[in-house]
């Protein structure tokens, strides 16, 4: 007959004291708390590896950093992937390897490297002009968001603002360096929105409107075209 186990209560896990030798409180469904003989406690489930079915462990963070309701819900989220044939162990490995690679892989760094190939081709005036545009309107939106959680309605926002305040010509030097081709990101991101094409005719616009004001050679025109750029 299979032993009852006594669900741990937090007034037994804060006066359990430590001993010469390691030993465990357990709290049922393969939950337990291993009380080490440095007096630190930590918490484990015990489970079997869906394919092997060999007996493994899993561990969590220490008491009281995970308290016992935590400790209770990370059990019952493990018991789920166990049910799909999923070993908790790994898939606590594959997350924790997404969450360095999505770190490493910022719109941020990607835009470091893409301009580090890009200085082979441009002059250093060019690149620093390219960078400080980025850093002005583009990286306080997406600098820090995963390069492939990056899609056109994240996009947009970031140049909205520039569009508002009417810098089309920016918001066209913009798009390319976002675009920055394959390196980058996909210039089918601003395609779905036909952003460049809106920009570009928006520009167009400006420029038949100044030159109707001002004929072209004039010191008006010369001015206008100085601050549209």
């Amino acid at each position: 007959m299979a032993r009852l186990t006594n669900p741990l209560t937090d007034t037994e896990i804060k006066a359990a004291k430590q001993q010469d030798a390691d030993y465990t409180l357990h709290d049922g469904d393969g939950l337990q708390l291993l009380i080490k003989s440095s007096g630190r406690k930590v918490w484990q489930m015990r489970y079997y590896r869906p394919l092997t079915k060999k007996r493994a462990k899993l561990t969590f963070e220490p008491y009281p950093a995970v308290t016992l309701a935590d400790a209770r819900q990370r059990c019952t989220a493990a018991r789920a992937l166990l049910v799909k044939d999923i070993a908790p162990y790994e898939h606590q490995l594959s997350l924790r390897k997404q969450a360095l690679e999505t770190q490493s892989n910022t719109f941020k760094v990607v835009a470091e490297r893409w301009l580090q190939l890009k200085k082979s081709s441009v002059t250093a005036d060019h690149a620093s002009d390219m960078w400080r545009s980025l850093e002005k309107d583009i990286f306080p939106a997406i600098g820090d968001i995963s390069i492939t959680g990056i899609k056109a309605r994240t996009l947009v926002p970031a140049i909205q603002p520039v569009q508002v305040r009417g810098a089309l010509e920016t918001v066209r030097r913009l798009c390319q360096r976002i675009n920055g081709g394959d390196d980058l990101c996909h210039e089918r991101w601003f395609d779905r929105f036909g952003y460049q094409r809106q920009h570009q005719q928006g520009v167009r616009e400006t420029t038949e409107k100044t030159h109707a004001q001002h004929p072209p050679g004039s010191t008006a025109a010369t001015d206008a075209n100085h601050a549209a750029g």
